[in-house]
């Protein structure tokens, strides 16, 4: 699931076609190795020579911050420089290095790296209760070479705490990081890849130039910004916001109106399936994403289980065993053409499940796939140009594998689930299997966890559809009654839509228009909070006429059933709400400190455990 990792594919026998070689290995090879070192496979290296020694020397001397237990008195000092720094680096340059050194200089810096940090943090680390000194006290480079050793082959009992909310963002931020790495070295390997972003760069341009909407994000972003008063338009903004209880009154308008007994039953029902189902779309991200989510302690020996082998940490994470996730798809950049997003299918027997869980935005690619907001014909209606290609994208490359499994499997249904751009993904995928009918007696449920609104089908229409147009709407109904997405709070992204883009915008320069004529000192006394959001600036925010559509806009919402809105209140406690995806998509964005954690997976997961202990 990071780029690099292994794939595992027992599914498909002699079917499996040659491109699809490329992206598969053996199921071994996502076992744990024997070795002490993890055999790092890099494409621009010749064959024999695909090891890089710094590589091996960057895991080893990970494994070794997180298997040593530092003396109490620098407990307070090792273990947050280990968190923030240590680990980090290491993780990052285990990736980055490899890809530009000559062999030669790679051996040279390996030695240095063994001398002078490795041997350095054994001996801070491990003097206390390894014997790495002679008898005349004086330290013995073999025995800590072999204490070296002995510390990445043995277990030891360390115990690891579940990470806290600043040290799972900061994971986050490093596990983007990593990626972003390998999307950079794809690059060299494969120049179309390259081509293929500036192309998905040049029609969004196109698209703002053409709908206008370039000129509205000057206006009230880039002017304000170049005048040094961009920061204080948010603040005034998010202050009348809060002030006007914007954010309170979002959850109560988009609530459903059905009848509240009958729409809490299936509210719970589906709050105990989100609440499982999230560990696998949090699995979808990789190894380093799934330990910022950890809930529970562990010792050195399984975090580094977790951190090295992707089917291990599947499994931790989603309580399934090792051989029930069929095959992890990692990536190829061989075609970029065909981008692909990561993904890997797993069997919940448990749940008579087959379940496709989908990665969401984790690299370069996935930003510019998210950015791609311009709507395309998709299933009889409009939908997100750039998450409407990835679902077909994904299923042209691994459909006939999971359809394999469902006929051998054939109590079972398919559940398709991912987080952010995996969960708009699988929004629309599951539309496609429906409209497509590709099991057409057969289950296929949705559930997206912070899914961007994706789809716009205007179902009011479809009495006067022909008799085929009439056929596909049906479908189109019976995939959003399978389908449930779930809001954690201030969250953002399930409300970046092009119209609810635009409606920010135009809040923001109601309130240029303002600050454009208020001195700096002024300004600046607003932003800290000493004096009050003039009342003139709050009436034309609250009383805005609301601009016009423009070509190529449309009002697209969430494809679901039911919207469940996981909201904290003033107590700290989470509440449910049933919402409805149409009544959700006409909320403006609000502008708050959270609405970007808020976004994190191990935050989606945090509330559901909440509101499963208090159902």
């Amino acid at each position: 699931m990071e780029a690099g990792a292994a794939t595992n594919d027992v599914v498909g026998g002699g079917e499996d076609r040659a491109k699809d070689n490329e992206n598969r290995m053996d199921s071994t090879c996502c076992q744990q190795p024997e070795s002490s070192a993890l055999q790092v496979k890099l494409p621009n290296r010749p064959p024999g020579k695909n090891v890089s020694p710094m590589g091996k020397s960057l895991t080893q001397a990970r494994r070794i911050i997180w298997r040593g237990d530092p003396p109490m008195i620098l407990k307070p000092v090792l273990l947050p420089l280990r968190i923030f720094l240590l680990d980090p680096i290491f993780n990052i340059l285990s990736r980055l290095v490899p890809l530009f050194l000559p062999a030669r200089i790679d051996k040279i810096l390996t030695t240095i790296l063994l001398d002078y940090l490795t041997i350095p943090v054994l001996r801070t680390l491990y003097v206390h209760h390894t014997p790495v000194m002679n008898k005349g006290g004086v330290f013995n480079e073999q025995l800590a070479r072999n204490a070296t050793r002995n510390v990445i082959l043995q277990p030891t009992v360390v115990a690891i705490h579940p990470p806290t909310d600043i040290q799972s963002a900061f994971q986050g931020v490093v596990s983007f990081i990593c990626s972003a790495i390998g999307d950079i070295a794809g690059i060299v390997t494969n120049p179309r890849k390259l081509t293929g972003w500036m192309t998905a760069l040049r029609q969004f341009n196109t698209f703002l130039e053409q709908t206008g909407v370039g000129a509205e994000l000057e206006e009230a972003i880039q002017k304000p910004l170049l005048q040094g008063r961009l920061l204080d338009n948010v603040k005034i903004l998010s202050d009348i916001q809060k002030s006007d209880n914007d954010n309170h009154d979002r959850v109560l308008k988009a609530q459903k109106e059905d009848d509240y007994a009958t729409m809490t039953v299936a509210m719970h029902k589906d709050i105990q399936r989100g609440h499982r189902l999230m560990r696998f779309a949090t699995s979808a991200y990789g190894t380093d994403m799934i330990r910022s989510a950890l809930d529970i302690q562990v010792d050195a020996h399984q975090l580094i289980e977790i951190q090295e082998n992707p089917l291990q940490a599947i499994s931790i994470h989603t309580q399934i065993p090792t051989g029930d996730v069929k095959f992890l798809y990692a990536g190829n950049d061989t075609d970029y053409d065909k981008h692909v997003l990561h993904h890997f299918v797993a069997i919940d027997h448990k749940h008579q499940s087959i379940v496709l869980a989908i990665r969401g935005t984790l690299s370069l690619s996935g930003a510019i796939v998210d950015i791609q907001g311009m709507a395309t014909d998709y299933c009889s209606g409009k939908a997100h140009k750039g998450m409407s290609e990835m679902a077909r994208n994904l299923w042209n490359d691994s459909g006939f594998k999971i359809a394999a499994l469902m006929t051998t499997h054939e109590d079972y249904k398919l559940v398709v689930t991912g987080h952010s751009l995996g969960a708009g993904t699988a929004c629309l995928l599951t539309l496609l299997l429906y409209v497509e009918e590709v099991f057409p007696n057969r289950t296929v449920e949705c559930f997206a966890f912070a899914p961007p609104p994706t789809f716009f089908w205007d179902n009011h229409q479809k009495s006067v559809l022909d008799k085929s147009n009439s056929a596909c709407a049906k479908q189109i109904e019976k995939a959003m009654q399978n389908t449930v997405a779930f809001i954690h709070d201030n969250d953002v992204v399930p409300f970046l839509s092009v119209s609810a883009v635009r409606r920010m915008i135009n809040l923001l320069d109601s309130v240029d228009c303002h600050t454009e004529s208020i001195w700096f000192w002024k300004r600046w006394r607003i932003f800290n909070d000493y004096d009050k959001v003039p009342s003139e600036i709050t009436n034309s925010v609250l009383n805005v006429a609301e601009r016009g559509a423009v070509d190529g806009e449309y009002n697209m919402c969430i494809p679901a059933r039911n919207v469940v809105w996981c909201k904290q209140n003033i107590l700290g406690r989470f509440e449910a709400f049933c919402c409805d995806p149409q009544k959700v998509a006409q909320g403006n964005i609000f502008l708050s400190v959270d609405m970007l954690t808020d976004h994190l997976p191990e935050q989606y997961e945090n509330a559901l455990d909440a509101l499963l202990l208090s159902t």
